[in-house]
């Protein structure tokens, strides 16, 4: 899985808060359970998240800056303490269904999670706020959007290609009443399970959730 494929949704009916969904390739939930739950693998996974992070959360601050007198101040002063990855945030691993949930608690004690959840329906045709529904294609030209308007109950959106949306897709018995697949062409409309991060107003939180939850999902898919 490519963390540049996944945007961060952003829920209209929830003020705009911030959420990440990673989908969970099905194959590892066949692995023994000493190796769903080994800190160590999920460790390995926020390191390279970790890595990864300043550069991400840096460019979206920096993005933001150049809006000038359009940010809010409150708002950039938040910001501007998650522009580097901070020592003193702290990260728990406890196990939910059967894989690891990361739990992270920041310096102002703020606590965020991402786990596994239910089976979630995930779409690779951009839905546009305002407009019609968009081809992936559309996307293509600029990965540098993060970001994506929707609902709770509209389908989570991914930037997977056809073959990858299938192969991630749940096997479950009803799956054939919320499944859209199109046969000749690029898009596809799956339920998968997926890492789902509590919401945050906070972009740069959701990027870490998010970048962390495709390293954990990655390294357990090597292990298959």
């Amino acid at each position: 899985m490519e963390r540049r494929l996944l945007f961060i949704h952003s829920k209209d009916d929830r003020n705009q808060d911030c959420q990440a969904v990673v989908p969970a390739h099905p194959a590892i939930l066949g692995l023994p359970n000493d190796v769903l739950t080994d800190e160590a693998i999920a460790r390995d996974a926020l390191s390279t998240a970790r890595d990864q992070y300043e550069t991400l959360a840096g460019g979206y601050i920096m993005a933001l800056e150049a809006q000038g007198d359009h940010i809010d101040p409150s708002l950039k002063q938040e910001l501007e303490e998650y522009r580097r990855f901070n020592d003193g945030w702290s990260f728990e691993f406890q196990p939910y269904n059967r894989v690891l949930a990361m739990k992270w608690t920041t310096h102002r004690k703020d606590r965020h999670e991402m786990g596994m959840m239910s089976p979630v329906l995930v779409s690779n045709d951009a839905r546009t706020r305002p407009g019609p529904m968009a081809k992936p294609v559309d996307w293509e030209m600029d990965l540098n959007v993060m970001l994506i308007y929707n609902t709770t109950m509209d389908p989570d959106f991914a930037l997977l290609p056809k073959e990858v949306m299938l192969e991630y897709e749940c096997d479950l018995p009803y799956i054939d009443l919320v499944r859209k697949v199109d046969e000749d062409g690029w898009l596809a409309e799956v339920a998968m399970n997926a890492f789902c991060s509590s919401y945050t107003s906070n972009m740069p939180q959701a990027l870490l959730l998010r970048d962390w939850a495709v390293e954990y999902n990655n390294r357990l898919l090597e292990k298959v």
